[in-house]
């Protein structure tokens, strides 16, 4: 009984502070800014490629705004000649990014730009997939879940992420009922 006694007045001294004082917490905002400074370095270390990248990534997307002597001496005369291509321009406008560089420039003629573009829209799409299949995890996960061991949803994943259809009529088809002896 003494130390449950003990106990309590140890919590209400640790309650009410020292001096019969009632404990008000502070807010240590010197701990909070160091810890944001933290995370700002942290950002600026890795995501400096980013920022290197930007005048590459400015080229790929936005080929008829960005000037001439901000690119490599490699994409300059194609990125002059690009510039001063009023169908091109035009079609910019009108179409979508991969179908400019696909339909409309030749890669005879704008050979650098089209492979800086080949990289960049590589890099896009790879992510794109990734997200896809991530997502399709997702589904496939909250909807068999009670069902899912990993060898099942490594299965149902590749099933689910693959383009080509099944023929189900025809796979029945080529089934072989088991014939009795």
């Amino acid at each position: 009984m003494a130390s449950a006694s003990a106990n309590k007045r140890r919590r209400a001294e640790t309650e009410s502070g020292r001096g019969g004082q009632r404990n008000t917490n502070t807010v240590d905002y010197e701990k909070y800014c160091n810890l944001i400074l933290k995370v700002i370095d942290e950002f600026d270390t890795r995501f400096c490629d980013f920022k290197e990248e930007k005048n590459e990534l400015d080229l790929f997307s936005h080929p008829f705004s960005i000037k001439v002597e901000t690119v490599r001496d490699e994409f300059q005369m194609e990125l002059i000649e690009l510039q001063n291509n009023k169908d091109l321009k035009d079609a910019y406008k009108d179409v979508e990014l991969l179908e400019l560089y696909k339909k409309y420039m030749n890669i005879e003629v704008y050979t650098h730009l089209c492979k800086h573009a080949m990289k960049y829209f590589s890099l896009f799409g790879s992510t794109y997939i990734c997200e896809q299949f991530f997502s399709r995890m997702k589904h496939v996960k909250s909807e068999q879940r009670h069902r899912l061991k990993d060898e099942h949803l490594t299965d149902t994943l590749r099933i689910s992420s693959s383009t080509i259809k099944a023929d189900i009529d025809q796979l029945c088809k080529n089934k072989q009922c088991q014939v009795s002896h």
